[in-house]
């Protein structure tokens, strides 16, 4: 038996991940195609506020001519 607070997690869980996924997917999808035209990518909003979002954008994509930039609030 679980108990609904432990649900809940799972839940949130699973959705933050795929809120993640899209947004990875979406950016390898518009840098595949503008491979010499993107410089720069700026990270904005709530999930910029991610320490994992960070990291995981930052490796796949800070390589190269492409730099994350995530303002400080």
């Amino acid at each position: 038996y679980r108990s609904p607070s432990r649900d809940h997690e799972i839940i949130l869980h699973r959705s933050l991940q795929q809120n993640y996924s899209q947004s990875l997917r979406t950016l390898r999808v518009t840098v595949a195609k503008h491979p010499s035209g993107i410089d720069f990518i700026f990270m904005v909003g709530g999930f910029s506020d991610s320490p994992f979002l960070k990291a995981v954008i930052k490796e796949k994509f800070e390589h190269g001519n492409i730099v994350v930039l995530v303002p400080r609030r």
